[in-house]
């Protein structure tokens, strides 16, 4: 499949060397406050005032925005996170951790309207998982629990990723489909019994059982023959509001040699550039 152009910006193979100058300049500021180098945020900061009319800006904005976000000074984020909507090469990136700012304010109806723009705009997202895993609690921290539900049950690797399993079950439950629910709890009491969002079924089923009654839905045996893998999975990357690793971390690190016009692989974010 190719690759879907997102930007405007400029492809590298005729950037100017004035935007190779400024490409080189970010990535080492960048790379600076990823490594909390003394007076890096301040120099990041006015490196994205003095470029608040280009690409550049808006990136710098961006890595601020997170950088703030991270350590829990939402205003602030929020105010680079709006510097940095010019970007649209970025633009999801920009849209997910505004929406987790949000939610960091208890601005719920907000966070999930630039949810639902990811998902309208951007239904291929590299940051899919991360995504849906946001989506289900803040769909259910604004009183609309059947989106999340609908999300979820869309995408077609829900039923074999534990944590989308619990927040598809979260959204049931939010939602009233309380069978539903106690399917995947089950799935995950049995199949992943390892796993940490076991430890959450198992809390949340005798509940269930007790308010399904005669309706409670059983597990089967195959399913029950499950329980007992050999060791203990590998843990979860992590939640969204970690999801700096594979997103953000490599951007603070590198800056360059991202593909022009492609989504984002979070991986590339690592390599990213003007393109």
């Amino acid at each position: 499949m190719g690759c879907v152009t997102e930007t405007a910006a400029p492809d590298l193979t005729s950037a100017s060397p004035d935007d190779e100058a400024m490409q080189r300049e970010l990535s080492s500021l960048a790379r600076a406050l990823h490594n909390a180098a003394p007076g890096a945020y301040e120099k990041l900061a006015d490196f994205s005032r003095e470029n608040a009319g280009n690409v550049w800006g808006a990136r710098a904005a961006l890595a601020l925005g997170y950088d703030d976000y991270a350590k829990n000074h939402a205003p602030q984020a929020l105010a680079w996170l709006v510097k940095a909507k010019p970007d649209t090469l970025l633009s999801e990136y920009v849209l997910f951790w505004t929406a987790q700012t949000q939610r960091l304010l208890k601005h719920n109806g907000e966070a999930l309207d630039n949810l639902e723009i990811i998902q309208r705009e951007h239904p291929s997202t590299a940051i899919k998982e991360q995504f849906l895993e946001v989506l289900g609690p803040a769909a259910i921290e604004a009183g609309e629990a059947q989106l999340a539900v609908d999300a979820l049950e869309a995408y077609s690797a829900t039923s074999s990723k534990p944590p989308l399993l619990l927040e598809r079950a979260q959204a049931y439950k939010a939602a009233r489909q309380t069978a539903r629910a106690a399917k995947d709890y089950q799935i995950l009491f049995y199949k992943y019994p390892l796993s940490d969002e076991a430890k959450a079924a198992a809390t949340a089923l005798p509940a269930l059982t007790k308010s399904l009654g005669k309706e409670y839905p059983y597990p089967g045996v195959e399913l029950q023959e499950k329980s007992a893998p050999p060791a203990r999975p590998a843990s979860r990357r992590g939640s969204a509001r970690t999801v700096e690793g594979p997103v953000l971390a490599g951007f603070f690190a590198g800056l360059d040699g991202f593909r022009s016009g492609c989504r984002a692989p979070l991986r590339a974010l690592a390599n990213l550039s003007v393109r």
